[in-house]
């Protein structure tokens, strides 16, 4: 029996992780008023789960997803950081990530939303100028009457609505499909 020691050294490699693809990261930045449903979004997003009733959600301000894309065997790391309400608003470019996305979260049940949707599309286009922006209205199955946004998706994390719209904007968005661009603008 003669040994191929080629295939062998390449098994080996291969355990090692050196011929293995790697997950590719897309770092996305979450902002939203504080009560606007940051964490039951991100939450259903990743585990498809209605949270929204719970009285104890868990603490994070960032929340990694590992996905593995339609049709392909490549998985990507969708990294969220949430803003939080004790947050500094103002990126410090010593300690911020570079983002791939900032995804404002506007909740449709406030009388204050169109005033939030100014204030965090001002502040994206001011600290944040080269990045692609998503607009998502949250808390739809509450919705006030005036709270009805252009290039806005409506989703309900208690309902699901949205979701669907949601993955197929975030997708084209981090330019992971051969989408246009259309509704990721601010």
């Amino acid at each position: 029996m003669q040994i191929n020691y080629k295939l062998v050294w390449r098994l080996s490699m291969w355990q090692k992780g050196l011929f293995q693809k790697k997950n590719s990261e897309k770092n996305i930045l979450v902002l939203g008023e504080a009560g606007c449903g940051k964490k039951s979004f991100v939450l259903y997003y990743k585990d498809g789960l209605d949270i929204t009733g719970s009285a104890s959600l868990p603490e994070f301000n960032k929340l990694i997803y590992n996905k593995k894309l339609d049709r392909s065997e490549e998985r990507i790391s969708l990294v969220f950081t949430l803003n939080g309400a004790s947050d500094e608003m103002i990126p410090s470019i010593s300690k911020s990530p570079r983002f791939d996305l900032i995804l404002i979260l506007i909740d449709l049940s406030s009388e204050t939303a169109k005033a939030d949707l100014q204030f965090y599309r001002k502040y994206a286009k001011i600290h944040f100028p080269e990045v692609k922006t998503l607009l998502v209205g949250t808390k739809q199955d509450k919705q006030l009457e005036e709270n009805v946004f252009d290039k806005l998706i409506n989703s309900s994390a208690k309902t699901g609505k949205g979701f669907d719209q949601f993955e197929e904007q975030l997708m084209m968005g981090l330019e992971l499909n051969n989408g246009d661009k259309k509704g990721l603008s601010i």
